[in-house]
């Protein structure tokens, strides 16, 4: 057949392993992490997005903020 290869090649060709750090202390461990925790930050101040949540609301994980 012209043009197929055996899955065993396929899967030679796409062995990789894909890093993520398991909390902010290992991410910043590593200079990638850093790299672009500093560039989000740099980007939040530059466009003036950070916000304080006042005492009486909470940040669910969505990115909601709720009253409590």
């Amino acid at each position: 057949m012209i043009g197929t290869r055996s899955l065993s090649d396929i899967y030679q060709r796409c062995n990789m392993t894909i890093f993520e750090p398991v909390d902010h202390e290992e991410a910043l461990n590593h200079l990638k992490w850093k790299k672009d925790k500093e560039e989000e930050l740099y980007m939040i101040e530059k466009n003036n997005t950070l916000v304080d949540i006042p005492p009486n609301r909470k940040l669910q994980k969505d990115g909601a903020v709720i009253t409590l």
